[in-house]
């Protein structure tokens, strides 16, 4: 019975609990947010006994399939793969932790704001699961509002004119995708006679060569903003710098990788022609990201948006290894969409903690941290060593595994964007050593010194998370193997029913 619900559970408890948080007594503030975070980790054991029933085979499981509207081909469908699980996981562990990294920050609003993290956490895996793209599309537009709720009510300075750049650039990109999913509706009809969005039954569809670069772009610009992938990346830092903590947990560790997510079970799968096409293009784009974002980032003055530029730069390895397509590069890509949310989502938290004893960013009024805040300051650096993939960290494994992949495909691609983690390593510990060593332009006065419980309940099992899967990746990488070797031999047998010749 419980086999049945546990994707409904995952997708509509948070989404209901964050509904109920908005009807909760607006002065009882600390009711508020515990039973947000209560909310939050019921949310997360239903992931964990979800990933612990998850079979190490191919193909979706725990399905459900309930006809919604099916005179217009509409059904309430959805499943979990070795790809999905890890989207499912991501969210899971990052909400509690963006709600515990803010307990002190938020200061009025407190149902609104709770209520929007955990709605935004059901939108976010109702968009992962769902096998429907009708269902799909609806999740995707939803878990935009609690975003600019978040970044809108609670930013900073410049939280306007920035929440209404990211409306424009994801609406631009979500109406794009919306025109091709329409046409592939109508495709589907004239093809096999009957209507449908069921995913499985657009992968049937024979697109027309010349209509299908049109659609593959349109559908490819509303994931690479999301992700996002170079060019389309210029609402990140001015979005991840304004946002809250939490809000920038969630942007960065979340959203980014259903993107990635987005063209991993649609633009591959439906347009596999155009891919090959278009497949060195796209890899030269992921590249130029790496290298642009670690430039960017290199000369940055400001905490936030080092790790917004690095966020830039370590997604551009991620794309960069779904593009080349072969199972070692695709496999890395999938498990370092987690690690990376780790890593990234330890380090804005860090930023936020720094901030709020110090009250900057700046780093050039920062300096000699380590001093005041040793414990603080060594969960940063394993953040931080994380972030720049050394051996024994989680950061290592899927990294090594893109490159592993892309220099079978593009030894040269791969070469250039071998010169980024080196870069990678140059902004990181240049800005943690000025941080954390260096000598501040100005005296500084700390409101308090130790870590608080809610921090420590942050940062303790992200960093245990961060070595486990340094050291002992297996048990995430057999979850994903089957659902990557049946990926690439579903791109295989398109390609062949059209006489395509995708691989060699």
């Amino acid at each position: 019975m419980f086999d049945n619900i546990i994707l409904s559970l995952l997708i509509f408890f948070p989404i209901i609990a964050g509904i109920t948080t908005l009807i909760l007594p607006s002065q009882n503030k600390e009711a508020i947010k515990i039973s947000s975070l209560y909310a939050s980790f019921i949310n997360l054991f239903f992931a964990g006994v979800l990933f612990y029933n998850f079979q190490n085979t191919s193909g979706f499981q725990f399905m459900i399939n309930i006809p919604w509207y099916p005179q217009l081909g509409v059904n309430y469908k959805v499943g979990v793969d070795g790809i999905s699980i890890l989207l499912v996981l991501i969210s899971s562990i990052l909400t509690p932790f963006a709600i515990l990294g803010t307990w002190n920050k938020i200061r009025d609003k407190h149902r609104a704001f709770y209520g929007a993290l955990l709605m935004a956490e059901g939108f976010m895996i109702g968009s992962a699961l769902s096998l429907d793209m009708f269902l799909f599309y609806v999740f995707w537009e939803l878990m935009l509002l609690p975003v600019f709720l978040i970044v809108g009510v609670w930013g900073e300075s410049k939280k306007l004119a920035i929440t209404a750049k990211f409306f424009v650039y994801t609406m631009v990109g979500s109406l794009g995708m919306l025109f091709s999913m329409l046409y592939l509706y109508q495709a589907h009809f004239k093809q096999f006679g009957f209507y449908s969005f069921d995913i499985a039954d657009i992968y049937r569809i024979n697109v027309p060569i010349e209509y299908s670069a049109v659609l593959f772009f349109m559908f490819l610009a509303a994931f690479a903003i999301k992700a996002p992938l170079f060019p389309f990346h210029s609402w990140l830092p001015d979005t991840y710098t304004e946002a809250p903590t939490s809000g920038t947990v969630i942007l960065s560790a979340v959203m980014a990788k259903l993107g990635v997510y987005g063209m991993i079970r649609f633009i591959i799968p439906i347009f596999p022609y155009t891919f090959q096409q278009y497949a060195n293009l796209l890899m030269v784009m992921a590249v130029i990201g790496t290298i642009y974002g670690a430039l960017l980032a290199l000369v940055q003055k400001d905490i936030k948006r080092v790790i917004a530029y690095s966020s830039m730069s370590h997604l551009g390895y991620i794309v960069m290894g779904v593009f080349a397509l072969n199972v070692q590069a695709l496999q890395g890509s999938v498990i370092q969409m987690l690690n990376h949310a780790l890593s990234t989502g330890a380090l804005f938290l860090i930023a936020g903690f720094i901030e709020e004893r110090v009250r900057t960013r700046k780093i050039e009024h920062l300096g000699g941290l380590m001093t005041q805040l040793p414990v603080l300051g060594s969960f940063f650096m394993l953040a931080m060593f994380s972030s720049i993939g050394l051996p024994g960290l989680n950061g290592f494994v899927g990294e090594f595994l893109i490159f592993l992949g892309v220099f079978g495909t593009s030894p040269i691609l791969s070469a250039f964007a071998t010169s980024s983690v080196i870069l990678g390593a140059a902004y990181m510990l240049w800005m943690f050593q000025r941080v954390m060593f260096g000598k501040s332009e100005k005296e500084i006065k700390f409101d308090f010194k130790k870590l608080r419980a809610n921090e420590i309940l942050v940062l303790v099992p992200i960093s245990l998370l961060i070595i486990i899967l340094g050291v002992y990746p297996k048990p995430i990488l057999n979850k994903i193997e089957p659902t990557v070797l049946s990926y690439i031999e579903l791109i295989k047998t398109k390609n062949s029913s059209n006489n395509l010749a995708l691989f060699k």
